[in-house]
């Protein structure tokens, strides 16, 4: 409140500090927030230390990341704050898994080693007609028109090479945009992800991460629905997994 101390989002949030385990980092979901993750990190060993990785920009006096990379880029400067090097441990859960396979990218594209990244419940970037209906007109009737009009906005200015034009005041706003203009690189790794069984159906069981991953995917399914894995019985499913994954 008095401005004098440094943002949170200038360093890692040790969620579960201490432990002599590889630390498990977690991607930023829309928001630029980490919520999502103090349930699942009660639930897995005492000795596995669990950091989040913030957004620039969570205080309001900084401007957001506008790009998935950038925002990719600022997340590996702060792990590497508390782990020079590798290998990694990565975890994304909904759309923070695609900063999550971001941040894998760029560290293979510079020769570190990526252990484990871990999506949850994340889709991977999808594009056409039919894409851009799904988006505008999701299949559960919910019309956010404030969304619609931030995806119109990115449907005309993003293809004409004019979205650095676009200034974001607020941090959701320009996390959103960043998903919806991401085109994502070839990841030559492997990925592990996790579906709860009440999930929309998909034609394609890997949320179509198996067009950008090489090292193949790895398929979890979890009973309960998207907010399930993360709060109650259902983050106590997911720690399971997890710890058989960092195991």
């Amino acid at each position: 409140r008095t401005g004098e101390s440094d943002p949170i989002w200038s360093r890692a949030v040790p969620i579960r500090q201490g432990g002599t385990r590889r630390p498990l980092f977690c991607a930023p979901v829309v928001g630029g927030h980490l919520f999502f993750y103090d349930n699942l990190a009660r639930h897995l060993d005492p000795d596995q230390p669990v950091y989040g990785l913030p957004a620039q920009g969570t205080d309001g006096r900084q401007p957001p990341h506008a790009t998935i990379e950038a925002m990719a880029l600022h997340a590996i400067r702060l792990m590497r704050e508390v782990q020079p090097a590798g290998p990694y441990a990565l975890l994304g859960y909904c759309s923070g898994g695609v900063v999550a396979f971001e941040m894998a990218r760029q560290l293979e594209a510079h020769g570190e080693s990526v252990a484990l990244l871990a999506l949850v419940d994340s889709w991977a970037p999808r594009f056409g007609l039919r894409s851009w209906r799904n988006l505008l007109f999701p299949a559960d009737g919910v019309r956010d028109w404030r969304l619609l009009q931030e995806r119109i906005y990115q449907m005309v200015l993003h293809p004409l090479g004019l979205g650095r034009l676009r200034r974001f005041t607020k941090l959701g706003e320009a996390h959103r945009w960043a998903l919806w203009s991401y085109r994502p690189k070839r990841l030559a790794g492997r990925v592990v992800l996790v579906r709860p069984s009440g999930s929309l159906r998909s034609p394609n069981p890997t949320h179509g991460w198996d067009r950008f991953v090489a090292g193949g995917v790895e398929i979890t399914v979890l009973s309960g629905h998207h907010g399930d894995l993360v709060k109650g019985p259902g983050a106590v499913r997911l720690a399971k997994e997890l710890a058989r994954w960092l195991a």
